[in-house]
């Protein structure tokens, strides 16, 4: 996976897209992954198991206070993706 290869080149750096420093980038890319655990209940989609350092990333991202402060809970992605589907 590109990301994944992209983390690793600069994983001594820091955990970020841009290695040590926090950035918009991290920002925009994080909701994707914060719905995870919902996409992996209600479909077929599976996050390859190989990608540790996306995974990494995820969780130095999650672990930000301000972060914290703005992610949804899984029962709040699973609701909605619900009304989706039943919409469908």
């Amino acid at each position: 996976m590109v990301l994944d290869h992209a983390l690793q080149s600069r994983r001594a750096q820091g955990f970020f897209l841009l290695g040590a420093q926090f950035s918009l980038a991290d920002i925009a890319l994080y909701p994707w992954f914060e719905q995870l655990a919902t996409l992996h209940k209600l479909s077929a989609f599976r996050m390859p198991a190989d990608c540790h350092h996306v995974y990494d990333w995820s969780d130095a991202v999650g672990a930000r206070p301000a972060v914290k402060h703005c992610a949804q809970p899984d029962d709040w992605y699973e609701e909605n993706y619900r009304s989706y589907l039943a919409a469908a």
